[in-house]
């Protein structure tokens, strides 16, 4: 069983098992009843400087 998982997520490639994975992360979140705020990037961009 766990090579035919393995099998399967390499079939489907990385945005696939990304989306999964965030799924996952989302579940958790709404499992333990957490800020879904809290998964936001909450850093603003102040001022660019050209390198």
């Amino acid at each position: 069983m766990r090579t035919q998982n393995i099998l399967f997520w390499q079939a489907q490639g990385g945005a696939v098992i990304r989306q999964a994975a965030w799924e996952l992360v989302l579940e958790y979140w709404q499992a333990n009843k957490l800020d879904p705020d809290e998964l936001r990037f909450s850093r603003s961009v102040t001022s660019v400087r050209r390198a």
